[in-house]
C-alpha cells in the first residue's frame, strides 16, 4: 500500500512538471506518467 501512495505522490510531481514544460521534457513526463499508470494498475 505504501508503494502505491508513493507512486501517486511521484505522479503528482510528474504531472505538475509536465504542465510546466514543453518539447522533450514534456514527452519524457508523459512517458513517466504512462509508466506509473501501468504500475498502479498492476498493484
Amino acid at each position: 500500500m505504501a508503494r502505491k501512495s508513493d507512486l501517486r505522490l511521484l505522479q503528482q510531481d510528474v504531472l505538475a512538471q509536465r504542465n510546466a514544460v514543453v518539447g522533450v521534457q514534456r514527452s519524457f513526463a508523459e512517458t513517466v506518467n504512462a509508466y506509473i499508470e501501468t504500475k498502479l494498475a498492476t498493484e
